[in-house]
């Protein structure tokens, strides 16, 4: 798992080399409530942010190639379920 903070382009070129991975994506101090499981090439997590300038600032992206590894953490570290996308349904 690969974990982006305020890196913006690390977090861009990720997603552009494994488009057949999975973003779970959290707030800044990541809790049970707001844990959020995309695909990679799915349009709330890539492209042009929709709430401002920046993907990882205010919200940080963990990705990986398998998405059970994503709810694992979301699981253990986390202290919740990982909600799927209703866009992407990962």
């Amino acid at each position: 798992m690969t974990t982006f903070i305020d890196d913006d382009r690390g977090y861009l070129t990720w997603i552009a080399q494994h488009p057949g991975g999975f973003v779970l994506n959290t707030a800044r101090k990541p809790a049970p409530e707001y844990l959020f499981l995309h695909r990679a090439t799915c349009p709330h997590i890539s492209g042009t942010p929709a709430k401002g300038q920046f993907w990882t600032k205010e919200l940080i992206k963990h990705c990986a190639e398998h998405r059970a590894e994503l709810r694992g953490f979301a699981r253990v570290e986390c202290g919740g379920e990982a909600h799927d996308c209703e866009i992407c349904q990962p």
